[in-house]
């Protein structure tokens, strides 16, 4: 029994690794998208600017666009995936061979179900706006220190 719990908590260190790691992944993907927004607007930025809208509105109004951008984002992946979610947790997947075995010496079933737990799906929406919010860093200080007459 000892043994499995050791590999429990192994398990638990490893997937929050993997966790952190698919979120840098995240993070630059937003950044990305970020930075070519605001470079392919740089030109409209200073046109708005010049003909009399201020730099906080200006910002105001980009930051709007980009949470927005990102809550589509996590709303059109939730659509997507609450179904594939819901058919595995009603159909999970079996475990066959040593696998299988080795699960059931534990006491476990063999089997592979999809969790369904809300807190799952709130706690990555906050994460993935906090990720935003952090990304959105970069179009604020491009605006800040843009410069309309070249």
């Amino acid at each position: 029994m000892e043994k499995l719990l050791n590999q429990a908590s192994s398990d638990k260190a490893f997937s929050k690794i993997i966790m952190f790691i698919l979120y840098i992944i995240v993070g630059f993907g937003i950044l990305s998208t970020f930075i070519m927004l605001s470079n392919e607007r740089k030109h409209e930025f200073a046109l708005v600017m010049s003909l009399g809208m201020n730099r906080r509105r200006l910002i105001q109004s980009t930051l709007l666009e980009l949470l927005t951008m990102a809550l589509l984002g996590i709303v059109s992946a939730v659509i997507v995936t609450i179904p594939i979610i819901l058919y595995f947790h009603y159909h999970p997947i079996k475990l066959t061979g040593n696998l299988a075995d080795t699960m059931l010496q534990y006491g476990m079933e063999s089997v592979l179900s999809m969790d369904t737990d809300p807190i799952i799906w709130v706690s990555q929406t906050f994460i993935i706006i906090l990720i935003t919010c952090i990304m959105s860093i970069y179009p604020v200080r491009k605006i800040m220190k843009m410069k309309i007459i070249n």
